[in-house]
């Protein structure tokens, strides 16, 4: 295999790269420099340092550019670590985008976008591929694959294995339609299949009290985001993207609309007795609109909730901690909204609207087991 090597670097000019490797890009005048008649950003890449051995430490090299190291007929198979953010991945996530829109009106959610890329580039290194092309090359032999996947396996549960595999055939798609390749030897089989599923796990009325009365103790927000939560069901990200004026709390039956959910549909959530009456009061509401901190996020003129989710989360775990309740999650109330109904007798159908289920089988799929409980009364009749 031959090797087409750029020019010989000067000892300033290693230098300056080694350092430069640290800073922005907009900082550095290499990473600015374009490739030639493309007219895209030169993305420098980074060998590992050599690690300390006899006691004596070896100077840090580096690829400048993709031009420099270009071998011919196939991929070397040597990671060269690309650095984050690759271009590469990110033009597959905006052409996966518009994939997704066509199919079903909706982009990618950024946090989607976020972890596609943070998973590709974990398996990039895995499979030890010199850059993403080198990626797809791989992902064409069949050996290859098999070896991945076994490691993959060993290593993750199989509902993430699901994903990975997912995340790689979409982007072999995507190489097959930029023209790098022309085939995939990965296959919708090849993931494992559907995972059995666990029971739910719900909270005990009591530490939902609990957690209910610490929150307000210390937050009316807060609390004013749990028992919203609790109340309705929903999901914890759609209680978030809550905004005051999609919020009809004077109307003859209360409830607040979410103009878009999971499933694409517009949903009218009605409020419970103690979101009227105590949660979504004038002067709670004029509170929550005025006081706020600087952590918050989001504008709270315009958001009852202006967490992220991961404040969110990170809220709901100190809580449970400070008074002493295991914490399942905010997902868990969901869980536990939807058991406590169907075990009063509630119909399904009705569970189903309220949650915002796609349709009555998914709610079944779910709670199936709350259900069949419910009709123990029958057993010895």
């Amino acid at each position: 295999m031959s090797c087409v090597r750029g020019p010989i670097l000067m000892p300033w000019q290693v230098w300056w790269r080694t350092f430069s490797a640290g800073m922005p890009r907009s900082a550095s005048p290499i990473f600015s420099r374009s490739r030639s008649g493309s007219g895209a950003e030169s993305r420098s890449v980074r060998l590992q340092k050599s690690e300390r051995s006899a006691g004596s430490f070896s100077t840090a090299h580096m690829i400048a550019s993709e031009s420099d190291i270009r071998t011919e007929g196939e991929c070397t198979g040597r990671s060269t670590n690309t650095m984050e953010g690759s271009s590469v991945f990110d033009e597959f996530l905006v052409w996966q985008s518009g994939r997704q829109v066509r199919a079903t009106g909706e982009p990618l959610a950024p946090a989607t976008c976020r972890t596609k890329r943070q998973r590709l580039g974990a398996l990039m290194r895995t499979l030890k591929a010199g850059d993403e092309r080198c990626m797809a090359t791989l992902l064409t032999d069949r050996a290859v694959c098999v070896s991945l996947l076994d490691r993959l396996y060993v290593e993750y549960a199989p509902a993430t294995v699901q994903l990975q595999v997912k995340t790689l055939r979409q982007f072999s798609e995507y190489a097959i339609a930029m023209g790098w390749v022309d085939s995939c030897a990965l296959t919708a089989a090849d993931a494992p299949p559907a995972v059995r599923q666990t029971p739910v796990r719900v909270y005990e009325q009591r530490d939902i009290d609990l957690m209910l009365q610490g929150a307000r103790a210390s937050d009316l927000r807060h609390w004013a985001f749990l028992a919203t939560v609790v109340d309705t069901g929903r999901r914890v990200g759609e209680v978030l993207s809550l905004r005051w004026d999609c919020l009809h709390a004077d109307e003859a039956v209360a409830y607040f609309d979410l103009p878009t959910t999971k499933n694409k549909r517009q949903a009218f959530v009605p409020l419970s007795r103690r979101l009227r009456e105590e949660v979504f009061t004038p002067e709670h509401m004029h509170h929550l609109q005025v006081h706020g901190h600087g952590k918050l996020k989001r504008d709270i003129g315009q958001y009852p909730f202006p967490y992220t989710y991961e404040a969110a989360v990170q809220r709901l775990q100190r809580l449970c901690r400070d008074i002493g309740v295991p914490c399942y999650g905010h997902h868990a109330f969901r869980h536990t909204k939807a058991t406590q109904l169907l075990a009063r007798g509630v119909p399904i159908q009705a569970v189903s609207g309220l949650l915002g289920h796609s349709s009555i089988v998914t709610t079944d799929r779910y709670y199936h087991h709350a259900t069949t409980l419910s009709y123990a009364k029958y057993v010895d009749a």
